[in-house]
């Protein structure tokens, strides 16, 4: 059983689905044994992703993969948010959530520091600028970054209800 090629073949199916009910795919991951395989579909949206959300397409997707027969053993399906400290891994996730608050791990030191948090303040497609709490303003090329995550911005989460 190959992981990618299904991984891939989920990913195909995911996107348009998702697409159709005015959500974002944003993983997919595959994990387990060929007797205990977990399928894990990361989904969001730009208001914020529900339940119901997640739900409708769980219901839709597995409607989907029993059709295509893809998958030819049992498996576990999770749909979920990737959640508040969710990984931003591509450009377009970067110039999403500019204005957030992030921490952002280079590959080498930058003057001595590896980890910045702080507001990811602008991201030009090549190069992150961050507020960090530390070291003031940063700019850091894309190439350098090793892993980029949102962080729990509190205030905002406590006053966006």
């Amino acid at each position: 059983m190959d992981k990618d090629r299904i991984r891939t073949e989920i990913s195909r199916l995911s996107e348009p689905l998702a697409g159709s009910l005015g959500l974002e795919l944003v993983a997919v991951e595959v994990s387990g044994s060929p007797k205990n395989l977990k399928l894990a579909i990361f989904l969001d949206k730009p208001d914020g992703l529900t339940l119901e959300d997640c739900s409708e397409f769980s219901r839709a997707i597995g409607a989907a993969l029993e059709t295509d027969e893809l998958i030819p053993v049992a498996f576990t399906l999770e749909v979920s948010s990737p959640g508040l400290d969710r990984e931003l891994k591509t450009p377009e996730e970067l110039k999403r959530f500019v204005g957030k608050l992030v921490k952002v791990r280079t590959r080498t030191p930058l003057d001595g520091q590896r980890n910045f948090v702080g507001r990811l303040t602008a991201f030009d497609g090549s190069k992150l600028s961050i507020d960090d709490r530390t070291s003031g303003n940063v700019s850091v090329e894309l190439g350098l970054v090793s892993k980029a995550n949102l962080e729990i911005d509190l205030d905002e989460e406590l006053n966006r209800g």
